[in-house]
């Protein structure tokens, strides 16, 4: 990893940046997620990765989008964590592709407790999860998806109350 470092902290261009970047993370994406939340760490404290803009080289059958929507298909809350105290919008962002990725749906698919409860505390609309929950195709009786369905409707139910109240 000291490599790694003394290699980030070189005088490069942008382009070369860049670059490094893409063969490191296509490097490291399938070392595990320490290894790559070493890399994403390494690279946003250096300013060479924006956490808001991040995404991966197309590339057929490989993720591309956000870094906290990789966060969230990953389970990795620690970079979920870090993407949302940046101010990354918790509710999803729009991907190259002209469609909307909503992390809590993700979560939620993935039956990935924690990383919804960190997107609704991070105010995350529970309305698409609660979307993707209700249609038939997605529905699951396992406790843990109980668990997550019960927290999302806790959250839509809130929300609503609060647009009550508002008006």
């Amino acid at each position: 990893m000291n490599f790694l470092h003394r290699l980030l902290d070189q005088n490069l261009t942008l382009a070369t940046k860049n670059l490094l970047v893409e063969r490191l993370y296509s490097a490291y994406y399938h070392c595990g997620d320490a290894r790559v939340d070493l890399l994403v760490g390494a690279l946003i404290d250096r300013n060479i990765l924006s956490i808001g803009g991040f995404y991966h080289p197309k590339r057929p059958g490989v993720f591309y989008g956000s870094l906290l929507q990789l966060a969230a298909q990953k389970g990795n809350t620690r970079i979920a964590k870090r993407c949302l105290e940046s101010g990354v919008s918790s509710n999803g962002s729009r991907n190259d592709y002209g469609r909307i990725e909503y992390p809590i749906v993700t979560a939620v698919a993935r039956r990935d407790k924690a990383m919804v409860k960190l997107l609704l505390a991070h105010d995350a609309d529970p309305g698409p999860a609660h979307d993707h929950i209700m249609q038939p195709h997605h529905r699951d009786t396992g406790k843990i998806f109980k668990r997550i369905e019960k927290l999302v409707q806790k959250a839509v139910d809130r929300k609503s109350s609060e647009v009550v109240t508002d008006t």
